[in-house]
């Protein structure tokens, strides 16, 4: 479950978003958190950070991080990415001198073409507390184009379920068995397809 059970949304980065020097890092598009992950959207990256949690002093703190990637391999370098779904609300983000207000949030972030015809939406699911995405392949669209490389992963393997699991020294995501599907003058026909 998800940090008190609130929607997993996607901010937008107007300039908050430092690395762990300070320095701006524009390259980020959107950030997010989920089971405690912490999510930043680039172009054709998606880095997930994880956070090693210790008892320091009788509390839980926050003792290091461990950043592995998902990278797009031959991915649309161009690519457009649209929030969808605005979420209620603002935020502010207090910085001294730099001050960051009115950062929306958003239900869905979508990589419009990431590759010729296919496109790639993230979202929130399971009563909005977790991170799911689909590509979404158009007519003209190859599958055999989507690659996906793990970076910094070091176990990764396809369950028995059929689902991915990457694993690194702070912690682990599983993403479910694709169910793919094609849509024929309205009509939903499974397809068989696997990891």
């Amino acid at each position: 479950k998800w940090l008190g059970q609130r929607a997993l949304t996607f901010t937008e980065n107007k300039g908050q978003v430092t690395d762990s020097r300070g320095a701006l890092r524009p390259d980020i598009l959107f950030t997010a958190t989920n089971n405690g992950v912490g999510l930043f959207f680039q172009r054709n990256v998606v880095s997930y950070v994880y956070p090693k949690v210790e008892q320091v002093g009788g509390e839980a703190t926050v003792t290091g991080v461990y950043r592995s990637d998902v990278e797009f391999i031959g991915a649309n370098p161009n690519v457009e990415i649209l929030a969808q779904e605005q979420a209620p609300g603002v935020s502010n983000f207090y910085l001294g001198a730099n001050d960051i207000t009115n950062v929306r949030s958003f239900s869905k972030v979508v990589y419009k073409n990431l590759y010729a015809n296919i496109d790639l939406v993230y979202y929130a699911a399971g009563n909005g507390a977790q991170m799911k995405y689909d590509f979404i392949v158009h007519p003209g669209g190859n599958v055999a184009d989507i690659q996906m490389r793990y970076i910094a992963t070091s176990k990764l393997q396809v369950t028995r379920e059929g689902s991915l699991l990457a694993q690194n020294n702070y912690g682990r995501s599983i993403e479910d068995a694709p169910y793919t599907y094609q849509t024929l003058n309205g009509v939903e026909k499974a397809v068989t397809t696997s990891y």
